[in-house]
């Protein structure tokens, strides 16, 4: 995911039915951030919303949930997820 600003916190969880990854980007957002990411087999949908603290990003996922989902943050303005 990169955003347009530096993303200093963030917290992700995976949901079932149908099966989801989320992450909040923590923090008082004017603007949606409008996240890129790439081309993906893994991620089929994308969806995001905005709360009082956080912009919610909801990925929907093809197939079953990965057994291990990694993040990164590799330079201020990236988010880095990986499935395993």
């Amino acid at each position: 995911l990169t955003a347009a600003r530096a993303l200093s916190k963030y917290k992700y969880f995976t949901l079932t039915g149908p099966n989801r990854l989320v992450v909040d980007l923590i923090g008082s957002w004017s603007k949606h951030p409008h996240p890129s990411i790439p081309a993906n087999a893994r991620v089929k949908a994308i969806r995001y919303g905005s709360h009082p603290r956080w912009i919610r990003i909801v990925m929907d996922l093809e197939g079953p949930l990965p057994k291990e989902v990694s993040v990164t943050k590799p330079s201020e303005k990236v988010v880095t997820v990986s499935f395993e």
